[in-house]
């Protein structure tokens, strides 16, 4: 997989954490976040991973980006990444999965998912979900649940992409789609990236048409439910 480095969730934050030492709890993940890079950096020996969780979004449109953002779009060497760096209404940020995040993982590591929840006050973890879920290649499966708290669904889609590959991100039901038919949609689109734009070569008019085909429907909300 080629990937631009800022879209690696978990190698531009640090996100939550709890420690008593919290410089070197930062300089910790700085030096873990550097080797990283660096060993992810040499085509000729790609870095094997187990799990990889990804955020595609306009990195450069917002004014608060400033300079920074427009600096870093310039520097994104593929078309797709380009494509939607200064456009929130890019075709393929249309149609992958709100907010764009996706995570990739090996299927047979799924304990990687450990005790994670999809959203607080579901009984499932997503290793859970996952572990329900009947595989078929390219063929986007879900796994919902309801909760006494909430009316809406919560549900986790995933879809072999090829080999041990597995795409897995979050699905609901919204007034013109169902959670199965978001999943389906999105699905072929998340195939289709990785095919046309995380590959070893790039393929960019046929993962735009695609995407054009595939975008959310029209008048379907931005934000997600709340749960």
């Amino acid at each position: 997989m080629v990937v631009p480095f800022v879209v690696i969730q978990n190698q531009n934050s640090m996100s939550a954490f709890f420690t008593l030492d919290r410089n070197k709890a930062r300089e910790d993940w700085k030096i873990a976040r550097n080797s990283f890079r660096r060993s992810a950096s040499n085509a000729s020996r790609p870095l094997a991973v187990d799990k990889l969780d990804l955020r595609f979004r306009a990195l450069g449109w917002q004014e608060v980006s400033g300079n920074f953002g427009k600096q870093l779009c310039k520097r994104l060497t593929r078309q797709w990444s380009r494509s939607i760096c200064f456009d929130v209404e890019a075709p393929l940020l249309e149609a992958l999965p709100y907010n764009s995040n996706i995570t990739f993982v090996d299927d047979r590591r799924l304990e990687n998912f450990g005790n994670d929840y999809s959203f607080a006050g579901y009984k499932k973890t997503l290793a859970t979900r996952l572990g329900e879920m009947s595989w078929k290649p390219e063929k986007a499966s879900v796994v919902c649940e309801k909760s006494d708290k909430s009316p809406h669904r919560s549900c986790t889609a995933a879809i072999p992409i090829m080999g041990h590959l597995v795409a897995v991100w979050s699905v609901w039901d919204t007034e013109r789609e169902t959670a199965e038919q978001m999943a389906k949609r999105q699905g072929l689109v998340i195939v289709a990236l990785m095919k046309y734009g995380l590959g070893s070569t790039e393929d960019f008019r046929t993962l735009q048409s695609l995407a054009r085909k595939l975008k959310k429907p029209s008048g379907t909300p931005i934000d997600a439910p709340e749960r």
